[in-house]
C-alpha cells in the first residue's frame, strides 16, 4: 500500500508543481503514464465526499513537514529538481479535487479548465502516445 501511495503522491507533486508554474503540462502528463506504467494508481481516493480537499489538508497538516500548521510540499523544479515549498491553499484543493476525480487519469482533462497547461496539451498527447507505442 506504501507504494500505491506513493505513486498517488508523486502524481499529485507533479500536478500542483505544473499549476505552479514549475514544470509544464508535458512534464506532469509524462510522469502520470510512467507511474500508470509501473502499475501504480495514478488516481488519489476519496477520503470524505463533501470536502475531499479538506479532509487532505486535515490530514497532511499532521505530516512531520508541517509546522505550525503551514504544509510543505515536495514539488518538482524541473527534471531530476525537487524543492520544498509552501503553496497557496486554493491552488492544493484544486489540485487534489481534480486528482481525486473519475476524469484526472490524463492531464489534458485539467487542461481544459486550467489555462496554464493549454499551450502544452497537443506535445503533451503527442508525447505520451509516441512513449506508448500506441
Amino acid at each position: 500500500l506504501h507504494g500505491e501511495a506513493v505513486g498517488c503522491g508523486m502524481v499529485m507533486a507533479a500536478r500542483l508543481s505544473a499549476a505552479l508554474g514549475m514544470v509544464d503540462a508535458a512534464f506532469a502528463e509524462r510522469l502520470v503514464m510512467l507511474v500508470a506504467a509501473a502499475g501504480l494508481p495514478v488516481k488519489g481516493p476519496v477520503l470524505d465526499p463533501i470536502d475531499n480537499a479538506g479532509r487532505y489538508l486535515a490530514l497532511m497538516r499532521l505530516d512531520k513537514k508541517a509546522q505550525a500548521g503551514a504544509i510543505t510540499f515536495v514539488l518538482i523544479d524541473g527534471p531530476g529538481r525537487a524543492v520544498m515549498r509552501e503553496a497557496p491553499e486554493a491552488v492544493v484543493r484544486e489540485v487534489i479535487d481534480f486528482c481525486c476525480a473519475a476524469n484526472s487519469l490524463h492531464t489534458s482533462a485539467w487542461a481544459l479548465s486550467s489555462s496554464a497547461f493549454r499551450p502544452n496539451i497537443a506535445a503533451c498527447v503527442a508525447e505520451s502516445i509516441a512513449e506508448r507505442g500506441i
